[in-house]
């Protein structure tokens, strides 16, 4: 089956495999892409994605894949391994990589650095069963519905950023997370700013004052509300 064929390929003399790839080139199975990469055909490509895409094995295998690939830390190399590790259900590998590699904790760098905020959408519904941002994730929930609300709010999708950042306050109120709550009522008062819903944010404002006194830290607190006054 297919764990048998994966394992077969493990072990293959390489100069075996550079005649399979030759005789899948030479058919047209396989093509070489940008800078000498291989890559399926379209057709290939769908019949892979229609049997494969729920087989954990493969995902796993895939992750190891792109683990190992130069140059190791390519955003785009990243991506990949984030994706497999999610489908083969390797949670907190997944976290790691999102969180830590990714996004370096609280920075978002995949969608203020790389601009790439589609696929921070994408990856971030990993996590979510049936891929919907409605239902609770299955991992640190405070963290990914606040991911959530930020991607969506910046691919333009306001209502669905505004359901997903009072899914996170609420999760972040129950971690006792001061910093975060109140980080995350102001940027719904500003998503509410810019969507001209100048009465719902009036109504957070006192709310998202209070919410700085959880904040423990003196100096957080201050900044935090210095920017809760620049919103006014």
């Amino acid at each position: 089956g297919v764990v048998s064929v994966l394992t077969a390929i493990d072990n293959f003399p390489k100069e075996k495999i550079k005649e399979v790839l030759k005789i899948l080139e030479t058919y047209r199975l396989i093509i070489q892409g940008d800078e000498g990469m291989l890559t399926c055909h379209l057709l290939v490509r769908e019949y892979f994605s229609a049997h494969f895409s729920h087989n954990e094995f493969i995902h796993s295998h895939l992750c190891s894949y792109y683990e190992k690939s130069s140059p190791r830390g390519s955003i785009e190399n990243l991506i990949e391994e984030c994706y497999h590790s999610a489908r083969a259900k390797k949670c907190e590998f997944f976290h790691k990589l999102f969180r830590s590699e990714i996004n370096h904790d609280m920075e978002f760098r995949l969608g203020y650095v790389y601009g790439d905020w589609e696929s921070s959408l994408f990856l971030t519904r990993q996590v979510f069963k049936d891929e919907s941002t409605k239902n609770r994730p299955q991992i640190y929930p405070s963290y990914y519905f606040g991911t959530a609300a930020m991607a969506y709010k910046r691919t333009g999708q306001s209502t669905k950023a505004v359901y997903s950042y009072f899914d996170a306050i609420e999760e972040y109120v129950i971690d006792f997370e001061g910093l975060q709550t109140a980080r995350q009522i102001n940027n719904l008062i500003n998503l509410f700013i810019s969507m001209g819903e100048l009465s719902y944010a009036k109504r957070l404002l006192n709310f998202n004052i209070a919410s700085t006194y959880w904040i423990k830290e003196e100096g957080d607190r201050i900044w935090q509300l210095e920017c809760v006054y620049g919103s006014i």
